[in-house]
């Protein structure tokens, strides 16, 4: 995990801290992600490959907190 970790921190020069913290997250929910991160051989298909996970995280949590509307009494 300390690998994926530093090299996620050191290549993913175009994520802010909180996208790289996000990654981080991402990788100790599901160490399998973290695998399949180090196994692209190009950085930039890596890179990719990480915005897509991390867009998928963030649809996924906005879902969570969308409520239906009722109407008050």
């Amino acid at each position: 995990m300390t690998w994926e970790i530093r090299v996620v921190e050191e290549q993913e020069v175009l994520l802010d801290d909180q996208a790289i913290l996000q990654a981080v997250g991402l990788f100790w929910n599901d160490p399998s992600l973290a695998t399949a991160y180090l196994a692209f051989g190009r950085q930039g298909l890596r890179s990719k490959w990480v915005a897509q996970e991390l867009a998928m995280d963030s649809a996924a949590a906005a879902s969570q907190l969308s409520f239906p509307m009722y109407q008050m009494e």
